[in-house]
């Protein structure tokens, strides 16, 4: 019964809050607002927050999700290890029924932890950020907010000197 869309908004002009409805069959969500990341160029403080590990409190997850969602993040970062068992969707049901008065107005990146298992489910939940036309390009990425770089690297796959991952690291950082 889990249905799982995925929407690209281009042409959305930095620093600019928009509204949004999400549904189906005349069932809407009420009127959300996201805002967009400053400029590239934007000398301009933000605010984010990065937490991790909430696989197996629902409790301890709804409150961090209340105390991240009092102080108004442009966005957030979750380490991974969202829930016990990345390929079990009523799981990821239960993760998003609690993580969602956040997620409906503040852009959220995750990367994979060792209880999603690399699970293709674990990327079916997400738009995350993607390294070009990599046939793995969510496994590991980087993106700009304001003149911040970011980087999200992946664990569960071959990471040492030499990897794939490493030398795209390398070639990342040095642009």
């Amino acid at each position: 019964g889990t249905w799982l869309h995925e929407a690209h908004l281009t042409g959305l002009a930095p620093g600019t809050t928009y509204h949004y409805r999400a549904g189906a069959s005349g069932s809407l969500t009420p009127d959300r607002t996201f805002t967009t990341g400053p400029a590239l160029s934007a000398r301009t403080s933000f605010r984010f927050a990065a937490y991790g590990d909430s696989r197996t409190d629902d409790a301890a997850r709804a409150s961090v999700r209340s105390a991240v969602q009092a102080r108004q993040p442009a966005f957030s970062v979750d380490s991974g290890d969202l829930v016990e068992d990345g390929s079990n969707q009523s799981l990821w049901d239960e993760w998003f029924t609690t993580m969602e008065p956040l997620l409906a107005t503040s852009p959220f990146v995750s990367i994979v932890g060792n209880h999603e298992v690399n699970s293709p489910r674990f990327y079916q939940q997400f738009a995350l950020p993607r390294r070009g036309d990599a046939a793995d390009g969510e496994t590991y990425a980087s993106w700009d907010y304001g003149n911040v770089h970011f980087l999200s690297l992946n664990t569960e796959i071959a990471y040492g000197a030499g990897s794939a991952q490493y030398q795209w690291m390398e070639a990342d950082l040095a642009r």
